[in-house]
C-alpha cells in the first residue's frame, strides 16, 4: 500500500445477517458490535475519518460503501454478505479488509480463495492493525495480518495486545437510539430496560489453567485479558450520561473468571450505578462470589447447563458437574438472583438416554423458582473448535479449502456422525424440550 494521510476515509462495516429458516433472529440490531465500534473508537481517537456502517439497524444505499479502506467484520451468520460487500468495496477501488471471529478461524482459507476480492485479513483484535494499515506501514511489518505478495500468502507475527492501549471506547461517537429501539419492539417484556453491551475482558480463564477447552469453543483468544476497572467503569458512566442505561450486559466469558478485578471494580462503582447481567459457570458460583455479585448489583446471570448427563458433560469438556448446576441454582435462588440456563442438544456421544437426563435436571433446576429463561439449541461445529476439526478429519478434510460453510448442513452431520440419536429424533426432542419450558416457568 502507498502511505496514507489522514484524509482517507475508513468505512467499518457490519454487514447484515443471512436469515436461514429456523434461525432466532430475535436479537437482530439490539446491540452494536463491540469489536467493530472499539476499532471505530480506537481509530477516531488517532484522527482517522473513519465511518461505522451496520446494516442490522435500517438500509444502507448501495453507493454507500465507497471508503479508501474498508473494513468488514464477520461472523458464521454474515460471512456470506460480507463476502458480496468485499466484492462491491473491491469493485470501487477500496483496500478491503476482513476481520471477526470466524475469519480468524478460517484466515487463509480466505485470503487463498478471495484474495481477489479481500486484500487482507486480521487475525484477532483489529485495532492496531487497521491503524498501522491506515498509517500505510509496510503489510510484512503489521501484527496479525494474512494476506497475498505475489501470489504467496503472507502470515505476519501474532500477538494479544493488552487491551488497555485501546482506551475506553467512546460511545458518544455512535447514536445507539436504533439499537435500544430494536431491543424494546423484540423485547416487549423487558420494556423497562434499557440495556447496553459492553465487555470486561476477552479470553476463558477454565482454558487458560486446564489447557482444554470445551469441544464447542470457538473462542479465539488464546491469553486472558482484562480491561482495567477504571477503564470499564467510564465506559459504563458515559452509556448511563448518554443514554440513562439501568442494565449493563457484559458479553465477555465468565464474569467471575477474576474474583480480584471484580473486587476492584466494586470499590469504584456508584449508589446509581446500572444492574448488570453477566455469563458464569456454574463451579464458579459460591458465597463468596455471590456475596461479590450481590454488592455489585447483579440481579440476572447466564448460565451454560448444556447437558444434565455427567457423561457429556465430561465428554465435551465442561469442567462442571450436575451438582455445580444444582449448586448454583439453589445459592443463587436463595440470594434472589434470576437465572437464564443454556442447553446444548446434539452433544458428543448424545443419545435418548442423556437426552431424557438434561429433561429431568431441567425440571430439577426449574424447582428452585429463580429459572426465568431458558435456551435450548442445537450443537454447533464452528470454526476454530475442536469440534470442526474433528468433524472435518471425519469427513476426510472435507472442508479444508471451503470458506463459505454450510453451517446448518454441519449440524446434521456432526449428529449422523459423533451422536446416537438420528437427526430427525433429535430435532423432535428439541421441539418438545422447547414445548414444556413455557409451561415450567
Amino acid at each position: 500500500m502507498k502511505n496514507r494521510n489522514f484524509k482517507i476515509k475508513i468505512q467499518l462495516i457490519n454487514p447484515p445477517i443471512t436469515v436461514i429458516s429456523g434461525m432466532d433472529l430475535k436479537d437482530i440490531g439490539c446491540f452494536p458490535p463491540l469489536g467493530l465500534f472499539s476499532i471505530f473508537s480506537f481509530l477516531k481517537k488517532n484522527n482517522f475519518q473513519v465511518e461505522f456502517i451496520d446494516f442490522n439497524v435500517g438500509s444502507i444505499p448501495k453507493n454507500k460503501i465507497n471508503g479508501d479502506i474498508v473494513g468488514i467484520g464477520a461472523d458464521w451468520r454474515t460471512y456470506k454478505n460480507a463476502l458480496k460487500i468485499a466484492e462491491q468495496a473491491k469493485s470501487q477501488g477500496s483496500f478491503v479488509v476482513l476481520g471477526g471471529s470466524l475469519v480468524s478461524s478460517l484466515g487463509r482459507t480466505i485470503i487463498n480463495r478471495r484474495g481477489k476480492i479481500i486484500d487482507a485479513v486480521i487475525i484477532g483484535d483489529g485495532e492496531i492493525p487497521l491503524l498501522k494499515i491506515a498509517r500505510g506501514d509496510n503489510l510484512e511489518k503489521i501484527p496479525n495480518l494474512i494476506f497475498k505478495k505475489q501470489g504467496k500468502i503472507i502470515e505476519t507475527k501474532k500477538y494479544e495486545p493488552d487491551l488497555n492501549q485501546y482506551g475506553p471506547i467512546d460511545y458518544s461517537l455512535i447514536n445507539l437510539s436504533p439499537y435500544f429501539k430494536n431491543f424494546k419492539k423484540s423485547f416487549p417484556e423487558n420494556k423497562n430496560l434499557v440495556v447496553a453491551n459492553v465487555y470486561s475482558h476477552k479470553g476463558c480463564a477454565w482454558r487458560n489453567a486446564n489447557h482444554k477447552e470445551c469441544v464447542f469453543c470457538s473462542i479465539f483468544d488464546k491469553t486472558l485479558r482484562y480491561k482495567n476497572v477504571k477503564t470499564y467503569w467510564r465506559e459504563i458512566e458515559q452509556l448511563q450520561e448518554l443514554y440513562k442505561i439501568n442494565t449493563v450486559y457484559d458479553v465477555s466469558d465468565s464474569f467471575l473468571d477474576n474474583l480480584n478485578w471484580l473486587q476492584e471494580l466494586i470499590k469504584i462503582k456508584t449508589p446509581n450505578s446500572p444492574a448488570f447481567y453477566i455469563y458464569s459457570r456454574t463451579n464458579q458460583i459460591n458465597q463468596t462470589s455471590i456475596n461479590l455479585l450481590t454488592k455489585l448489583g447483579i440481579k440476572n446471570i447466564y448460565l451454560g447447563i448444556e447437558s444434565g448427563s455427567q457423561k457429556i458433560l465430561n465428554k465435551i469438556n465442561k469442567g462442571t458437574t450436575t451438582k455445580n448446576n444444582l449448586s448454583a441454582v439453589k445459592l443463587l435462588a436463595e440470594n434472589n438472583i434470576e437465572v437464564d440456563l443454556s442447553f446444548i442438544f446434539g452433544n458428543p456421544e448424545e443419545d435418548k438416554k442423556s437426552i431424557q437426563e438434561t429433561f429431568n435436571h431441567f425440571f430439577e433446576l426449574s424447582a428452585f423458582g429463580n429459572v426465568n429463561a431458558v435456551e435450548a439449541a442445537f450443537f454447533r461445529p464452528l470454526p476454530g473448535s475442536k469440534s470442526f476439526a474433528l468433524l472435518n478429519n471425519k469427513l476426510r478434510g472435507k472442508y479444508d479449502r471451503v470458506d463459505n460453510l454450510p453451517f446448518f448442513k454441519m449440524r446434521r452431520e456432526w449428529v449422523e456422525n459423533f451422536c446416537n440419536i438420528s437427526w430427525h429424533d433429535l430435532k423432535e426432542k428439541i421441539k418438545e424440550f422447547k414445548e414444556i419450558i413455557p409451561q415450567s416457568l
